[in-house]
């Protein structure tokens, strides 16, 4: 993360200010980010190659990631204090990255059963869609 990026995501603390942050990120990196062992097909990271991030690591500063939080769920993580309140929406948006059917493997981004859960995620927890 670049400065500006690590000092931002230390201000969101809203669910809706989350929700469209982590939206903005997915959307603009376009991919799933995993990680790769020994020539395996890959694993959700929280932060992993070519830089990418996923739903819950783009909200975690430099200064809060730990590698040891890869292989762990959101429940299984020392989560920055500002997120436990939303525990349950960042577990759906962990849920959501790592499924690879919500992507589009050809032409990157979302797939059409992906912006249908996004969809649902965003009824169930009462939010805005996220501006363009």
């Amino acid at each position: 993360m670049t400065p500006e990026q690590n000092a931002h995501v230390k201000t969101l603390s809203d669910k809706q200010e989350i929700f469209d942050h982590v939206i903005k990120h997915l959307r603009g990196q376009r991919r799933q980010s995993l990680e790769y062992i020994l020539g395996d097909d890959g694993h959700c990271a929280y932060r992993g190659a070519n830089a990418r991030m996923c739903a819950v690591g783009c909200l975690i500063a430099d200064d809060e990631y730990s590698p040891g939080m890869e292989g762990q769920t959101v429940d299984g993580i020392d989560l920055p204090w500002r997120f436990r309140n939303h525990k349950p929406m960042l577990e759906e948006l962990q849920r959501f990255h790592d499924y690879q059917m919500h992507w589009d493997s050809k032409m990157g981004g979302f797939s059409e059963l992906g912006e249908s859960r996004l969809e649902f995620i965003r009824v169930l927890y009462g939010l805005k869609k996220p501006e363009a």
